[in-house]
């Protein structure tokens, strides 16, 4: 980097030299006043570029000075190293044992297949004698139920009230919800949501919603919805 340098400021001081010499000592005209200053320009333009090169090509001097530190190296202090846990003494040793934790083997990635669960819903009446009737696929309600030949695994829930009819009514489930219709009562069914009022149609199924209350001749039934997760069949 240095030759290059010094090359390049050579050339510059030539271009300059040139550039005097013509103006200096030839002459020059006017028109060719454009050209000498590029001379004279590039040549001082070369020259310092050049010894730019070469400062930076320098290498970077670093002082010395001697050392104020005593030379004797056993009168500097030394550190005291701690001892390793196999020189201490075997009262003192205390052995460490290693968490064991599970290997990369051990460990099981592949997910666990759990049977498939659906939701079930169940219908809890309120009787009038304060007890809670149970219903989770069909029932018949009425003074003397009795199952219709088509469901015979129907709950049959006894309500001792002369409005009543013997087979008044039938509750089911499907679908996740609670259904009712009438079995052709003497004074009919009637569901109650929130203080409106429907007539349940004989053989018509009517939707009975949670809290809804079904009013049979002069008694009325609390409906309650429930439900559990238990495994599809």
């Amino acid at each position: 980097m240095s030759s290059r340098g010094k090359l390049v400021s050579l050339v510059g001081a030539i271009l300059t030299g040139i550039g005097f010499f013509w103006g200096a000592v030839i002459g020059f005209y006017a028109s060719q006043l454009p050209l000498l200053i590029l001379v004279l320009g590039g040549g001082l333009t070369l020259i310092f570029i050049g010894s730019k090169m070469v400062a930076a090509a320098k290498p970077t001097e670093v002082e010395w000075r001697p050392s104020t530190e005593p030379s004797n190296t056993e009168q500097a202090p030394s550190v005291a190293q701690a001892p390793s846990v196999a020189q201490l003494p075997n009262a003192e040793q205390h052995e460490v044992d290693a968490v064991d934790g599970p290997s990369d083997d051990a460990i099981d990635d592949s997910t666990v297949a759990v049977p498939r669960r659906r939701r079930r819903l169940w219908c809890e009446l309120a009787l009038p004698d304060g007890t809670i009737a149970a219903v989770h696929d069909g029932a018949v309600i009425g003074r003397a139920p009795a199952a219709l030949p088509q469901h015979p695994d129907d709950t049959l829930i006894v309500i001792d009230e002369p409005s009543v009819s013997k087979s008044h009514l039938r509750l089911r489930i499907v679908d996740s919800a609670v259904e009712v219709t009438d079995l052709g009562s003497s004074n009919g069914t009637i569901v109650i949501v929130d203080d409106v009022e429907q007539a349940c149609e004989p053989g018509v199924w009517m939707l009975v919603p949670d809290g809804a209350t079904l009013e049979l001749g002069t008694v009325e039934l609390r409906c309650r919805l429930s439900s559990s997760r238990e495994v599809a069949s």
